[in-house]
């Protein structure tokens, strides 16, 4: 699982613009803790609450915005 917590190195092409806490993608605070609910995994910049994935109502317009580029939908 540690894979997943790696940071992309500058040089790797990125196809999003901004940053997006909200994205269905994002993990939230206590992902793949021990403890959860006591330690978290990670923390947000700017005192945001990350929220799990299965919080989340579903994609969201950055969300769709990503797949249609990955999938090069209009």
């Amino acid at each position: 699982q540690e894979h997943n917590f790696q940071k992309t190195h500058p040089s790797e092409e990125m196809i999003f613009t901004k940053y997006d806490y909200e994205s269905i993608m994002h993990y939230g605070e206590f992902a793949f803790s021990k403890q959860p609910g006591v330690y978290k995994t990670m923390e947000a910049k700017h005192r945001k609450h990350l929220f799990e994935p299965y919080d989340k109502p579903g994609l969201n317009e950055n969300d769709i915005e990503m797949v249609k580029k990955l999938y090069k939908c209009e």
